[in-house]
């Protein structure tokens, strides 16, 4: 351990050991400023609300059940380190590299992050209502059952996520990326999924009402089984011949940044396989399955009224 890291855990030791030595009623004013290195370090149970860590190596850590309300973590790597019941309410933690870490059943409550690194992190039961997560990296995180409702997540990449039954209600999407996420009964009520790609995501049961999905990206997505969507929300968004949509639903198909005149519908039949449909300008229509085409003639005109 370098003489910075020793100095900086010996305040930190001496510091709690004075709390312990004042009575419990009585509230002294201090503050806490971490940095140097100290991988590894024990910080469970501690109380540490406010702290300031700053551009300090905390890979490893472990800081399980510690209340760091309003803490400040700047440019901190805090990679594999353990939050499990940890209370962060209010905490920021902008530019800093929490990758791997372990957020289970953690209290994120108003949590603030510009541009962190939280890809591989397990979120599992936290509770991260209205947390602002701007340009953060949630690529390949665990969001089981994980509260976001609220939270801010512009430009956020959550490509490959597993949230299953996580709460994204009035959440606020704005360009980020859902590419490869898997969210079976996710609730998107009132989420705003504006510019989101969504491609290949699967959505399973997810809950879809009131949801705004202006220029989403849902190609080779699977929403066949979501809840609530009408077809409203869906002639916003524009998807691929692979995009699987709930039975009697279109998808319309993107082509380059536009949306064609293509309309798909594709659906998985009673039987299981997939079947797509697609009617294009001219009114040719196509149906696919297993692969097997079949042309089907273009509809009739309608028969003019009769003269009078």
């Amino acid at each position: 351990m370098s003489r910075t890291a020793a100095a900086v855990f010996t305040f930190f030791l001496c510091a709690g050991a004075a709390q312990a030595m004042v009575p419990a009623e009585r509230e002294v004013a201090r503050a806490i400023t971490f940095g140097g290195s100290c991988s590894g370090c024990e910080f469970s149970g501690r109380q540490l609300q406010g702290a300031k860590f700053r551009g300090g190596n905390f890979s490893g850590s472990v800081l399980a059940d510690a209340d760091l309300r309003g803490a400040e973590m700047l440019g901190v790597q805090f990679s594999g380190a353990d939050f499990t019941r940890a209370n962060l309410a209010g905490a920021t933690l902008n530019g800093s590299n929490l990758s791997g870490a372990d957020f289970s059943r953690a209290n994120l409550v108003g949590l603030v992050s510009l541009g962190v690194n939280f890809s591989g992190a397990d979120f599992t039961g936290a509770n991260a209502g209205k947390a602002g997560l701007k340009a953060s990296n949630l690529s390949g995180t665990t969001l089981r059952r994980t509260n976001l409702s609220g939270a801010e997540l512009h430009g956020a990449n959550l490509s490959g996520t597993e949230a299953v039954g996580a709460n994204f209600a009035s959440a606020d999407f704005t360009g980020a990326n859902l590419s490869g996420g898997e969210f079976d009964r996710a609730s998107f009520v009132g989420a705003d999924l504006t510019g989101v790609n969504a491609s290949g995501a699967e959505f399973g049961a997810a809950d879809l009402r009131g949801a705004t999905l202006r220029r989403v990206n849902i190609k080779a997505a699977d929403l066949s089984r979501v809840r609530g969507l009408k077809q409203a929300q869906l002639d916003l968004a524009c998807g691929s011949a692979e995009t699987l949509a709930p039975r009697g639903l279109t998808v319309r198909e993107c082509v380059g940044r536009s949306i064609s005149k293509i309309r798909t519908v594709t659906t998985r039949s009673h039987d299981g396989r997939v079947v797509t449909v697609t009617i294009g300008p001219n009114g040719r229509t196509q149906v696919t399955t297993h692969g097997s085409m079949i042309s089907l003639p273009r509809p009739p005109h309608p028969p003019r009224p009769p003269e009078r």
